[in-house]
């Protein structure tokens, strides 16, 4: 699947609702540059930018559901880039933000359940751009 379009942030586009691909520094060193997609809140005076964290719920990293609780504040050097908006949909109780393409995201660990798995004992990994593919053996 082709990546999304982006847009270069400018405190002239950065509006409440609009989804951004934010830049996190982290890791043992603080070495480690995570990209996390969130959602704009609200903008103080154009030197703080409120925003809410989403998290990958697919296995392309089109899929994203809001993380709660996980609000913070950032700065306009940190968004990477603007995204175009999401079609929503519900499932599950969770509404899934889906973007017309794949986003260039890098989170920290996640686990995906494998869709169709009947059993339960298989998982995707996904660390950044890579994904793992991991069975769990009952002995």
């Amino acid at each position: 699947m082709p990546e999304v379009q982006y847009e270069k942030p400018d405190w002239s586009n950065i509006l409440h609702g609009k989804f951004a691909l934010v830049g996190f520094i982290g890791g043992q060193r603080k070495k480690t540059h995570y990209k996390y997609v969130c959602c704009v809140q609200y903008v103080e005076e154009e030197q703080e930018i409120s925003v809410t964290g989403y998290k990958c719920h697919s296995e392309l990293a089109t899929v994203f559901v809001v993380k709660e609780n996980d609000e913070c504040v950032v700065t306009l050097n940190q968004i990477l880039a603007l995204l175009p908006d999401p079609e929503m949909k519900e499932t599950d109780r969770k509404i899934n933000h889906i973007f017309p393409g794949s986003l260039n995201v890098f989170e920290k660990y996640s686990r995906l359940p494998l869709l169709n798995n009947q059993n339960k004992n298989t998982f995707i990994f996904s660390l950044g751009n890579h994904v793992v593919l991991f069975v769990r053996m009952l002995v």
